[in-house]
């Protein structure tokens, strides 16, 4: 049986925010939108110093093009990550990001090998913004990462770094 916070971690996991809510931790972002795609989605995030274990402190994406018909951004990361001992680590590995669907919100799954064994990070996007001519996401409104029991799991704010 599942413990009230569990139900509750997995209740915000697949929620979705009322469309255009206003949302404290990720100011300016537009959160509950349907997500159809991750165009533009290439580039440097940076967020607030939070020290949440797990939690992308800066994060490089780079999409590698598949399918052009798939709705599904891939691709490899690196980023510094908060870490239990309050020093920042560094991860690199890959990574999928996968729109919303009648099934499931948005995702963005990393995925890193430490020490002979994969390490999933999985958040759930919550919105983003895009540049006014569309060309590239300005700023991304994650929750997680999922499957943690910390109580003070919010949701959290990453913003474009330079071009």
């Amino acid at each position: 049986m599942l413990s009230r916070l569990a139900l509750t971690l997995l209740a915000l996991a697949f929620a979705r925010p009322a469309s255009g809510q206003p949302m404290p931790e990720c100011p300016g972002i537009p959160v509950g939108a349907p997500i159809a795609d991750y165009r533009g989605l290439s580039g440097n995030y940076a967020g607030a110093l939070q020290m949440v274990v797990n939690r992308p402190l800066n994060l490089g994406l780079l999409v590698v093009p598949t399918d052009p018909a798939s709705p599904l951004a891939r691709g490899s990361f690196s980023g510094l990550f908060s870490a239990p001992s309050g020093v920042p680590q560094t991860f690199a590995g890959s990574f999928i990001a996968a729109p919303d669907n009648p099934m499931l919100p948005g995702m963005l799954m990393l995925e890193v090998g430490v020490a002979g064994q994969a390490l999933r990070l999985n958040y759930r996007v919550l919105g983003l913004q895009r540049a006014l001519a569309a060309s590239h996401i300005t700023a991304l409104c994650l929750y997680g990462p999922l499957g943690t029991d910390d109580p003070q799991l919010r949701p959290f704010a990453l913003y474009r770094i330079g071009p």
